[in-house]
């Protein structure tokens, strides 16, 4: 019995890997009308969360993996200064992510944030502003995704 106990302890202290439900994009235009995204998901490996930021092939092609446990704070610190300063629009939006494919599906965007700092160029107020909205933002990555439960009446019974 106390064994049973000690494995149900460690498999919830280490979760198995999963992959992220959502992801976050922030657009970037390389040529007039032509986009790509930068891509932020939070899957969990090895039993820890992590955050995700896959640079599209115009950035380099570049990956940055951040434990959200030690380094949050510098994953939003790099999307907030790519956003004001690199060549990131500062827009953001979260869209499901395809377990299947290993990508994000882009039929569907459950949210949208424009991020435009109130003045220009943005000061360190305004830098602020904009670090403390991503990090809300990213943080809504943390969450589980579920099928809806079924109250067991139909939509349709006029009850």
């Amino acid at each position: 019995m106390a064994s049973e106990l000690a494995r149900e302890i460690i498999a919830q202290s280490n979760p198995p890997d999963r992959p992220t439900p959502f992801a976050l994009r922030i657009p970037t235009e390389i040529h007039p009308g032509y986009f790509e995204h930068v891509t932020v998901t939070a899957p969990v490996k090895n039993g820890r969360r992590v955050l995700t930021i896959q640079f599209p092939e115009s950035q380099g092609a570049t990956s940055l993996v951040y434990s959200v446990d030690d380094n949050l704070e510098g994953a939003v610190f790099c999307l907030t200064s790519f956003m004001l300063y690199g060549n990131g629009l500062c827009r953001m939006e979260m869209k499901p992510f395809n377990e299947r494919t290993g990508g994000v599906d882009e039929q569907f965007t459950l949210a949208s944030w424009n991020l435009t700092p109130t003045r220009s160029p943005p000061n360190r107020e305004g830098q602020d502003e904009v670090h403390q909205q991503v990090r809300k933002i990213v943080m809504t990555l943390f969450c589980e995704a579920g099928q809806r439960e079924d109250d067991g009446e139909s939509a349709g019974s006029g009850r």
